[in-house]
This record gives C-alpha cells, structure tokens and sequence, in this order.
C-alpha cells in the first residue's frame, strides 16, 4: 500500500511540461483514444495546444472508426496547425471532418491514401490558409482538383504531387500560385511540352522534384528550356542517358543552383561538362554510370559528392578534388571481391561509405585502419557463416554514426561496432537470434551513444522481456552517464 502511495506521490508532483513532453512523442491516437481516460489530470493535459498544433497518425497505427470518432468528438482541433495522415482507411472521414472544424491549417500532408476521393480532395480549397500541401501517391485526384486548390489557396508554398495521374493542365493552374517555394510532380506521357513550359512562370520556385517516368523526347527538351532563375535544389528521378544533352542545357548557367539530385537514373556523365555552379551533386540508386561521369572528376572538383562506384568504370578514380565523398559500394559486383579495387576507392576525404554485401572481412579492415575521416559507415553483410572474433578489427576513433543490417543469424555489423568507440548514433536492423549482442553493444559504446534506432525484421516471436532487459540497460547506462546529454531509444517494428 505504501509502494502504490508513493508512486502516486511522485505522478503528482510531476510538472504539466514534462507530461506534456512525454505525450508529444506518442500518436495522437494513442493519446486521445487511450492516455486520456487513465485520469482527470490527463484528460485535461489532452486538451492542452501544445499536443494539437501537429498532429501526426502514422501508417503503422492500427486506426479504426471509433478511434477517428473520438480524435473529432473530444477535440481541440481549432488550434490544428499541421495534420499529417498516412493510413490508407478512413481518410476521407478525417479530412472531411478537419476541415468542417479548422479552417485556419496551413499544413497537410497525405501519403499512400489511394482511396482519397476526389470530392472530399476538392474541399482542400476552402482551406484559404494553407501554405504546405503533400498528396503523394493520391492516384484518383483529377486536374479539376487542382486547379480549384491552385485558384483559392495563392498562399501554397509547398506542393507535392508525386506519383498521380495528372497532366500538364495541373501545371498550367500550379503555374500561377506565385508563392510557391517547392513542387514535386510526376511526368506521365499525357504531358503535353507547353504544359511543362508554364513552369517558368514560378519565380519564387527554389526546389523541384519530377519524377520522369516513361516520358517522351519532347517532354524532356521543354524541361531543359526552362529557366527558373531562382532554382537552387533539383531532384530528377528515372532520368534516360539519351537525355544528357537535356540535363546539360537545365543545368547550365544556373547561378542560384546548388544541389542536383538523379534517382533510378542512367547517366553518361556529359552533363557535367556544361557549365554550372554546382555544389553538391548526389546519385543514388544508379548502377548504369558511364565512364565520362567518373573521367570528370579527375580533374574537377565539387564540394560535396555521393555516388555509386560502377565496377567497370567507377575503379581507379581518384575524387581528389572533392571536398566531401560519400560512396555506395556494391562489394559483391567486384569480381572474387577483389579488395585491391575497393582500396583504390578509399581516400582522406571519404565521409560517408555505404558496404553492401561485403563478404571478406580484409574490406572491412582496410575501411577502419586507413579511413580516418570517416564520419558515417552502412553494412549490410552477407557473412552467414563466417565468425570473426569482437577485438579481430581495428579501432576507429572518427566514425560517430553506424548502420548496420543483420541478416539470417549474422551478427558482422554488431560485432563491428565495438571498434567504433566514439559512436553517437546507431540503428540496427536485427534478426531476434542476435537481439541479445545488442546489449553489450549498448554497454560498450555507452560514453558517447546517444541515439539506439532498432527495427526488428520479426518481432512476433520475440520474448517481451529481451526488450525490458535492452529497455532498463540503456537507461541505467545513460543514468550513469558523465556527459548528462539528451538521449534518445526507437524500437521500430
């Protein structure tokens, strides 16, 4: 009895700041169908502003009616300033009810809802207030929609539409919204090139993302006529080598462009012989790169590069006159894992290093001992079947972020970060066999660790009490910590 009234003693002296705190890092489901009505503090704490001007439920958020019922039924939805949903049910029910309530939203963000109705999408336009919008994947909203959102929110200054099935009427009506700061859209071959063109009229815009997915040569040579005098950030997804001569006239004497972004894309490399101001250029996902792209940077330079190493041509380069390096390597590509041809890649100014399926552990040593301005390194392994022994890898004292994915029953990437001594963050994705290394990673790396990110591939079957374990470690270590800094531990499922 003495216990339990000690325990209530310490909730009550418990100031509302550190509730509220601690309820900003839930769903708001979760808060205002469930912690509400644990008591009458806490069902007044749920009222309070500060849990309502963002509003987030999440996709993994097991949402029902009656759950949506009571967001909207005891609610302070007034003070809504950003509302962002990412089931693909009920959504129709949630927007329709949050506009009837708040007209004042300046953000909304949509993703993967393909049961958005057109109808309920076309009341977006009475929010008259609205500066950021994000209907990505949204697949049944049509032109008219748009239009009308373009014609009665002119405040928009964020517009995602990636992944829908517009056309280029949708950019005409964008085209006059003459605050827009940032727009992503996705190229079908409805497009039209006097659509595209319109984009010009954004003279404000200072990013653009397109998605050119099956797009035709005409479509393409309109997007290198466009001049965007303020562009400063493009990202390009699924952009064809043939389609190099175009890259190189969007690119060229952009002064104000800075950051260039290719995704999913086949690249010569004859684009970066325009000229441009560019300073930082990052491609990613790209395993078609032509020997050109690599040939450029023997004698130029850039402040900032990331990019994948092609086996055929990518060996060899030297990025001397990069400042800043970060390379994605495909390990498995290079014949018999040659390390002598990994090695060729490593140099002092490599910051970030991406290892896939790096299957012989003299890689592995060669990163660690010759790296020394390694800031972030990825593993995701394949050694199976090997076992190397936790002191068997050189100590590096830069490296302060890892990533590592353990597949099967390997355990390489835990194993691993007991020679970084110096980590600060560090995200596991880990099969329940290894979950108990975990721990003593946790406990080696404690004097500077302050980020744990675990996302368990199959977490069903896995004993509650591992996680209550790993739970009371950490915070114990972090307790006793020196350095008192903020601390922070996600399990993702």
């Amino acid at each position: 009895m003495k216990e339990c009234n000690q325990v209530a003693y310490l909730f009550e002296k418990i100031p509302d700041d550190i509730w509220l705190r601690i309820f900003s890092y839930l769903s708001t489901i979760t808060w205002c169908s469930t912690l509400r009505k644990v008591c009458k503090h806490w069902y007044h704490l749920s009222h309070n502003e500060v849990l309502w001007r963002n509003i987030v439920i999440p996709k993994t958020c097991h949402i029902t009616q009656s759950k949506l019922d009571d967001l909207f039924l005891y609610n302070n939805l007034s003070v809504v300033r950003s509302f962002s949903y990412f089931p693909d049910v009920f959504v129709n029910e949630a927007i329709q009810n949050l506009i009837k309530i708040n007209k004042n939203l300046q953000s909304l963000l949509i993703y993967y809802c393909f049961d958005l109705n057109n109808t309920i999408a076309c009341s977006i336009s009475k929010l008259s207030k609205l500066e950021n919008l994000y209907l990505n994947y949204c697949q049944f909203i049509e032109d008219e929609t748009i239009a009308n959102i373009a014609k009665k929110c002119k405040g928009l200054k964020t517009l995602h539409l990636g992944q829908s099935r517009l056309t280029d009427n949708s950019i005409i009506a964008v085209s006059d919204l003459q605050n827009l700061l940032c727009l992503k859209i996705s190229f079908r071959p409805k497009f039209a090139p006097d659509g595209v063109i319109m984009l010009d009229k954004l003279k404000a815009l200072t990013y653009l993302d397109i998605d050119i997915y099956r797009s035709s040569t005409l479509l393409t040579d309109a997007l290198s006529r466009l001049k965007l005098i303020n562009l400063t950030n493009l990202r390009l997804k699924y952009f064809s080598k043939d389609n190099d001569e175009c890259l190189a006239k969007l690119i060229e004497n952009k002064k104000n462009l800075k950051y260039l972004t290719l995704v999913n894309s086949r690249i010569t490399g004859n684009f970066l012989y325009a000229k441009h101001n560019l300073k930082k250029l990052t491609v990613t996902k790209c395993f078609e790169i032509g020997k050109v792209f690599y040939a450029y940077f023997e004698n130029n330079g850039i402040d900032e590069l990331h990019v994948p190493i092609c086996p055929r041509y990518g060996v060899g380069t030297k990025f001397q006159y990069v400042k800043r390096l970060s390379l994605e390597i495909e390990v498995k590509l290079f014949l018999d894992n040659d390390i002598t041809k990994v090695k060729s890649l490593m140099s002092e100014n490599l910051v970030f290093l991406y290892l896939h399926h790096a299957s012989d552990e003299m890689v592995l040593k060669f990163v660690l001992e010759n790296c020394k301005n390694l800031r972030k390194l990825s593993i995701f392994s394949s050694f199976e079947h090997q076992r190397i022994n936790r002191f068997s890898l050189p100590e590096n004292q830069s490296i302060t972020e890892f990533h590592g994915g353990c597949f099967a029953f390997t355990n390489l990437p835990l194993k691993l970060a007991y020679a970084l001594p110096n980590l600060c963050q560090a995200r596991f994705e880990i099969h329940k066999a290894i979950l108990g290394p975990l721990l003593d990673i946790v406990d080696v790396n404690c004097k500077y660790l302050r980020t744990v990110n675990v996302h368990f591939n199959q977490w069903y079957d896995i004993d509650t009490s591992i996680f209550q374990k790993f739970s009371n470690l950490v915070v114990n270590i972090f307790y006793e910590s020196a350095n008192q800094q903020p601390h922070t531990v996600k399990f993702s499922i």
